[in-house]
């Protein structure tokens, strides 16, 4: 949908370019030629300024006479109006409406209609729809931060599902904050209290969300959680997800701390992940790849990734998808960010061999979502290692789920043909 809309307002300014490329052209020649003559001597500056000014306001006044760019504006504002509030639109509708006198009432903002869509479906739509919204919000945030702003208002109010989703789209909104770039601390900080009947997932995002949001200081995350583990502590939450709190600043504190070497900090953060409760291993599994360095060039260099931090991601990695561990612990190790690591050390004959075995042993896990959200990388995975991606693609095939079942075979068939 993002992609729609990022089209649609490349079109718009495409739309004014063309129909003034010529005016365009022709007040920069003229002036282009009043600025030769002002060189030469023949006229002074200020003449030169009053010659500009008024060839380019002439040429704007005309172009907004000639009414081309109004017109056509209109005719995409009411074509999107029609999409997003309609659900779709024929040539037929677009004719009625110019064979009336209602196009000239008809003037839309296209992104504004399509988020007054939006806000209307986060309102009233299925829970299905408001998840979708959530995990757009990055896209939608870099098409309009402030329509999208009103959006995550809206998500986070409590909207409390009895029968299946509970607070899901609570959280799934909050898990977003970390993929937006520039929240402002204000606004961060505004949207994260804790709510009545708030779950544990939905805090363990709201602390991600804190602890590595780069605008908001040390002191004010620690003040931030502290006052949070209160909240929880005078609402009767449970001790394990109490302690939680307390984990994830030590985890947060080890990962960031400097001069301390991977083996110590990886050493540390084991001990905290055998000792802790399952949901401060999920939260240590979910992070997990912050051990490394933002800039670390581990996963770039050949030489490093088998001295440095490299092999400690695998032993950590491999720790945490053990088939032992709780299913939402092993559904960790399948995010983006540490599929990209196992994909990148892909690449190294020190580190492939495990990478290539974590990547299989995803592939091959029972929970359908584990394989399902690793075979969104696949063409990934093809362009460093065909052979690999090949072999996931045939032990998905085999799945009982339909979905992965169809993926497999299409994918298949664009990637290698047919291959039975």
């Amino acid at each position: 949908m993002n992609k729609i809309i990022k089209r649609i307002r490349l079109s718009s300014l495409y739309i004014w370019f063309r129909l003034n490329l010529k005016l365009a052209i022709t007040s920069l020649i003229v002036i282009l030629v009043f600025f030769v003559v002002y060189k030469l001597g023949y006229v002074c500056f200020e003449a030169f300024i009053i010659a500009a000014i008024s060839i380019v306001g002439t040429n704007v006044v005309q172009a907004t006479a000639s009414g081309n760019y109004k017109d056509k504006m209109q005719i995409m504002s009411i074509s999107i109006d029609f999409i997003t509030k309609n659900g779709e639109i024929t040539i037929d509708d677009i004719l009625l409406i110019l064979m009336s006198d209602r196009v000239h009432k008809r003037i839309v903002d296209p992104t504004k209609s399509f988020f007054d869509y939006i806000h209307k479906l986060s309102n009233m739509g299925t829970y299905e729809q408001k998840r979708c919204i959530a995990e757009a919000l990055p896209s939608l945030y870099r098409i309009n931060k402030s329509f999208t702003k009103v959006i995550i208002k809206n998500q986070l109010r409590h909207d409390y599902d009895e029968e299946r989703w509970h607070v899901d789209v609570r959280r799934r909104t909050i898990e977003s904050f970390k993929l937006i770039p520039n929240l402002s601390k204000k606004f961060i900080l505004s949207q994260l209290e804790l709510k009545q009947n708030d779950s544990i997932y939905t805090i363990i995002a709201i602390v991600e969300s804190i602890l590595f949001c780069r605008f908001v200081k040390e002191n004010e995350k620690i003040f931030f959680l502290n006052r949070i583990k209160t909240t929880m502590e005078v609402t009767n939450y449970e001790l394990d997800n109490i302690e939680l709190i307390d984990n994830a600043i030590s985890f947060y504190k080890e990962v960031n701390l400097e001069g301390k070497d991977y083996a110590e900090k990886a050493k540390k953060i084991k001990r905290l992940f055998e000792n802790g409760s399952l949901y401060t291993k999920v939260f240590i599994a979910k992070n997990i790849i912050r051990i490394c360095d933002e800039n670390s060039v581990c996963l770039k260099n050949s030489k490093c990734a088998s001295t440095t931090c490299a092999p400690l991601m695998l032993e950590l990695i491999s720790m945490c998808s053990e088939q032992k561990n709780h299913i939402n612990i092993r559904r960790a190790m399948v995010k983006e960010d540490i599929v990209f690591c196992l994909i990148s050390l892909l690449a190294f004959n020190s580190t492939c061999k495990k990478a290539k075995a974590h990547l299989m042993r995803l592939a091959e896990e029972e929970d359908t979502l584990i394989p399902l959200t690793l075979f969104d990388l696949i063409y990934k995975i093809y362009e460093v290692d065909k052979e690999l991606c090949e072999e996931i693609i045939i032990k998905s095939k085999k799945s009982r789920d339909v979905v992965l079942k169809e993926k497999a075979e299409h994918t298949q068939a664009v990637l290698f043909g047919k291959l039975e």
